[in-house]
């Protein structure tokens, strides 16, 4: 009697819920922020297993190991634990840690390539990003950018806050040092608060730029470079990238305050191997200074002056610089306005072995005895393999002395004499020239008014030499 009256109640309860005869029954859920004290009142708080229900759940106590590398993550600044777990926790620590966490904490810490990947794909600014030329490091292509970043956005009147700030540019170059290798400096900015008169950009060829007006000195780079130990390759720009309406000429060039404490610090540095200072409006005297303190300097091998103001007397200066104890082997000074006094002290300090082998007079104003001059300097020097003349006004003169040139060298494989007025007899000349040559292997000579047949028969030349090289 007692089990019937119980079945009788049960029925009686669930017969609400059931809509039609052989439907499957539907449980009311509950209504949200509804606290129920009845457990009648949500039939799901009643039953132990809801089948019908694919997204129910028991809810399950976290695992302990779970907590233990939640904590870890979340105190890391504080306490950070990596290498004292196991190497499978460890992978999910690193997987989970913060990108912008402090550089004094994960600098020296991690290692690991796939959490610096992150540090850098997080920078938008930097995309796309890729370390192939850094031997594949992601941790190195963070570094170098963000050294970059902070020297290229350091106002010059904020400069000693910046620098010797707790986790400022000094602080953070002593935590890059080991893994900045090559640092490039797009751009410097100028001070924004002093009233400095409008550079005159209207300089008579004849004038040293050296003598107008300059604005205020850029941030100093002194400090910071020591810092760095491990760097080698060097490129800065004194100027402002991305100006806009906001342009003044005194947002560009390198003053003379610049010059010295620039050239000095070269000076000082002794793992330097490449150094570029271009489109900095490099005038004579600046490139002389320059030249002076790397006078005796044993590591520079590749020296880049390009897209400057450099002329003759600058010429001289780096003549000076080659003909003394450099190592330079690779020199580029294109985009200048060299004469024919600078290539020719330029050819006299090439007139014997250098360990100079590239050098690149593009775009300078040698003219026809310019060319000349510099060709007859460098007809006894076996050491250089490329040269590049091209754009530079050259004549009859010049190819007379680059055809004996030519015949006579023994090292040279490529050239460029491209964008010069030529014509077609000067032409027949250089093919002869090159007929006993069998070093020369590549050749630009667009624009230079060659003749089609011409032009073939120094390719089929060309191409012969290169397979004998092959051989």
């Amino acid at each position: 009697l007692i089990n019937y009256s119980i079945r009788e109640t049960d029925t009686k309860k669930y017969s609400k819920m059931t809509t039609t005869q052989g439907s499957r029954v539907k449980l009311p859920e509950p209504k949200e922020n509804e606290e129920t004290l009845d457990p009648e009142a949500d039939p799901r708080k009643m039953r132990r297993v809801i089948a019908e229900d694919p997204g129910w759940n028991v809810p399950s106590v976290p695992v302990l190991k779970d907590l233990c590398i939640q904590q870890i993550i979340s105190s890391f600044t504080e306490h950070p634990i990596l290498y004292e777990l196991p190497l499978e926790t460890q992978q999910l620590v690193l997987n989970a840690l913060d990108v912008n966490l402090p550089l004094s904490i994960t600098a020296n810490l991690i290692t690991d390539e796939a959490y610096w990947e992150r540090c850098c794909r997080a920078k938008e600014h930097w995309q796309p990003c890729d370390p192939t030329d850094r031997n594949g490091s992601w941790k190195r292509l963070f570094f170098e950018r963000h050294m970059q970043d902070l020297l290229e956005n350091c106002k010059p009147e904020k400069e000693d806050v910046e620098m010797d700030a707790e986790d400022g540019i000094l602080a953070t170059a002593a935590l890059a040092a080991p893994f900045v290798e090559s640092l490039q400096l797009e751009q410097l900015l100028a001070p924004t608060e002093v009233d400095i008169e409008q550079v005159n950009m209207d300089i008579d060829e004849d004038d040293d730029p050296e003598d107008t007006t300059e604005g205020a000195d850029h941030i100093d780079l002194t400090n910071t470079i020591r810092k760095l130990s491990s760097l080698k390759h060097l490129s800065v720009t004194f100027g402002v990238k991305d100006c806009g309406m906001d342009f003044k000429w005194s947002m560009f060039g390198m003053t003379a305050g610049d010059c010295g404490r620039f050239s000095r610090c070269i000076r000082d540095y002794a793992n330097l191997t490449s150094l570029s200072v271009t489109r900095s409006l490099l005038s004579d005297g600046k490139c002389r200074s320059l030249c002076y303190f790397l006078m005796n300097n044993k590591t520079l091998k590749n020296l880049d002056l390009s897209h400057n103001m450099i002329q003759d007397r600058g010429a001289r200066a780096l003549a000076k610089l080659l003909n003394g104890n450099s190592v330079i082997e690779n020199l580029d000074i294109h985009d200048n306005k060299i004469r024919k006094d600078g290539c020719k002290a330029l050819g006299k300090a090439l007139s014997k072995n250098t360990p100079l082998r590239t050098i690149n007079l593009r775009l300078n104003r040698m003219d026809d005895d310019g060319g000349r001059t510099f060709f007859e300097g460098i007809r006894n020097n076996s050491a250089i393999t490329s040269i590049n003349v091209s754009a530079n006004g050259l004549g009859e003169t010049t190819m007379a002395a680059l055809c004996a040139y030519v015949g006579k060298t023994e090292s040279l494989c490529h050239i460029d004499i491209s964008c010069n007025d030529f014509g077609s007899e000067l032409g027949f000349k250089f093919l002869d020239a090159l007929d006993g040559n069998g070093v020369l292997k590549t050749m630009d000579m667009r624009l230079a008014k060659f003749e089609k047949e011409t032009e073939y028969q120094i390719n089929v030349i060309l191409n012969n030499n290169l397979k004998k090289m092959k051989v």
